[in-house]
C-alpha cells in the first residue's frame, strides 16, 4: 500500500493555501482521491491555539506542546485514516512548521538552537511527510502581501519580519533530503503551481498521472 502526504511549507504569506488548494483541484481533475488538511486544525487543540496565536505573552513551551498534541490528533484521526484509504493527503504545514517557529520561539530556553529544535523533534512523533513544497521568499516580501490581506490588529504574534527571518533560515536549513522542493515564492501563482504539479508527477507514483 502506497500511502502518500505532501506538506506545502514557508514562513507566513508565501502563498502555500493557495497552492495547496490549487493542487487538490488538479488531483481532482486526474480523478486521484485526494485530502486537503490544515495546521492548526479547526479541532479542540487547533481553536485554542488559534487563541494563543494571537496572543504575544502565551508561553512559548506551551505552543510548542499545544502544537505537537494538535499534530498528533491531526495525523493519526484525519491524516492516516485518509491515507489508508489511498487518498493522497495535502496539508497546509506540518513538523517543519514547529521546527521552524517552536525552535526559534523558544530558543531562550536551550543553550542553543540546535537543543531546541532536537527538543521539537522528540515532541513530533508522526511519520514524515513524502514530498514537502517550501515555498520561499524574504520575509519583508510575505509581511508586506499579508499586511495588505489583514488588518495589523489582524495579525498573528509571529508575523514581523525579524522573527521570520530566523524561521525562514531554520526551513532552508532543514531542507537537505530528496523530499524538499524549495520553490520560490514569487513567481506567480500559476508557475508555482506548474512547478509543483511537476514534482509531484515526477515523485509520486501514480498511474492516472500518465
Amino acid at each position: 500500500m502506497v500511502m502518500t502526504l505532501i506538506a506545502f511549507e514557508g514562513i507566513d504569506g508565501t502563498g502555500k493555501s493557495t497552492q495547496a488548494k490549487l493542487l487538490a483541484t488538479w488531483l481532482e481533475q486526474h480523478k486521484i482521491p485526494y485530502l486537503l488538511t490544515q495546521e492548526p486544525t479547526t479541532d479542540f487543540y487547533g481553536k485554542l491555539l488559534r487563541k494563543r496565536l494571537k496572543d504575544a505573552n502565551s508561553d512559548p513551551l506551551g505552543d510548542a506542546c499545544l502544537f505537537a498534541l494538535d499534530r498528533s490528533h491531526h495525523y493519526y484521526d484525519i491524516i492516516l485514516p485518509a491515507m489508508m484509504e489511498q487518498k493522497i493527503v495535502l496539508t497546509d504545514r506540518y513538523i517543519d512548521s514547529s521546527i521552524a517557529y517552536q525552535s526559534i520561539q523558544c530558543a531562550n530556553f536551550f543553550p542553543n538552537q540546535k537543543l531546541a529544535i532536537e527538543w521539537i523533534r522528540q515532541l513530533n512523533q508522526v511519520p514524515e511527510a513524502n514530498l514537502i513544497c517550501l515555498l520561499d521568499t524574504d520575509p519583508n516580501i510575505s509581511v508586506k502581501r499579508r499586511t495588505q490581506e489583514t488588518a495589523i490588529q489582524d495579525l498573528e504574534k509571529f508575523e514581523h519580519t525579524e522573527f521570520l527571518m530566523k524561521v525562514r533560515q531554520v526551513f532552508l536549513n532543514q531542507a537537505t533530503s530528496d523530499k524538499y522542493i524549495i520553490l520560490n515564492a514569487t513567481l506567480s501563482i500559476e508557475e508555482l503551481q506548474t512547478q509543483i504539479q511537476n514534482h509531484i508527477v515526477k515523485h509520486i507514483p501514480h498511474t492516472n498521472f500518465k
